[in-house]
């Protein structure tokens, strides 16, 4: 055995099912890997469907966890391990058939302690396309390289990344602590001790994204609530791109006050906002209903913005 797959599920009867199947549907031999599902007490039927599918992969392996900390998960999964490699995936997610292999080669070939390869964003709902198309963007994703880029590179993180066991487990694992963004901070600590982290585009999966507006926005104010504990445990993961959210609802919040003297503010601020989302509609989404996706965008930017001003006035 050579290889650990970990996947945190809770309430996931919707998706692990085709997950997993894309995990069994791999060029890798069956007998070189085996899927740890850590399950935080479902109250939907994903347990159901995971024990079914284990009637036909002896390579699934269910796990309880109490806690529904996706840290603990990991954790779980992570001290279970016995192989070289472990992954950290989601549910949310298939896999190209060349997943696994492509991961293990290039983790070996390029001698880093983690590889992560290229996301696809994907939906069931009209809602969640657009957010897919947004977040498949450099204006909706970020800078990070799984989200566009096309050239294999050295990186600070790595999406559903196939790491070496030993390495992870030599800097403690996961911070239980962290809620969210804990991918995050285990890279960094990683990096700290002189690991390398890459990016390789032949590694690709399809990631589903959340399909109706209440999720995302839940989904986005996570992502900036927990980025700035990590930033407040670590300051120096602090970035300029991360204020350019909080300026943009600092700003907003001055300019809707302001505005029943003037609207200049608010043109100050939408006019170049509209321009930089004109070039990636025309660039990215060019015939999609240009209305849904700007709201989207700035459903994603402003829950971001939010949810890092709470962490940061929050302990």
């Amino acid at each position: 055995m050579e290889c650990t797959i970990i996947i945190a599920t809770y309430n996931e009867e919707k998706f692990i099912e085709e997950c997993i199947r894309s995990l069994e549907n791999q060029t890798y031999s069956k007998d070189k890997y085996q899927i740890y599902i850590i399950d935080g007490e479902s109250k939907d039927n994903t347990t159901g469907v995971v024990e079914k599918l284990m009637t036909e992969y002896i390579n699934i392996k269910l796990f309880n966890n109490p806690k529904k900390i996706q840290a603990v998960a990991f954790n779980i999964g992570l001290n279970n391990a016995e192989t070289d490699y472990c992954f950290v995936v989601g549910a949310h997610a298939t896999f190209d058939k060349e997943f696994i292999e492509n991961s293990v080669i290039s983790i070996k070939e390029n001698d880093v302690e983690c590889v992560g390869g290229k996301v696809k964003f994907d939906a069931k709902t009209k809602v969640g396309q657009y957010f897919a198309l947004a977040r498949g963007t450099l204006f909706g994703g970020g800078t990070a390289s799984y989200r566009y880029s096309d050239k294999k590179q050295y990186v600070d993180t790595a999406s559903f990344g196939c790491y070496k066991t030993e390495s992870m487990k030599k800097v403690g694992g996961y911070n239980e602590e962290l809620v969210k963004n804990q991918d995050n901070d285990i890279n960094k600590r990683i990096r700290a001790q002189g690991g390398k982290m890459l990016f390789d585009p032949s590694i690709k999966f399809t990631y589903f994204t959340r399909d109706n507006y209440k999720d995302i926005k839940k989904q986005m104010f996570n992502y900036g609530y927990w980025e700035s504990k990590v930033i407040k445990q670590d300051p120096k993961q602090f970035s300029i791109i991360t204020m350019v959210p909080v300026a943009f609802v600092i700003y907003n919040i001055i300019a809707i006050l302001l505005a029943v003297k003037t609207i200049v503010p608010l043109l100050l601020c939408y006019v170049p906002y509209l321009l930089v989302y004109s070039m990636f509609y025309f660039k990215h989404a060019a015939g999609k209903n240009p209305i849904k996706l700007l709201w989207i965008y700035l459903t994603i930017h402003t829950s971001i913005g939010v949810g890092l001003i709470k962490g940061w006035l929050t302990k």
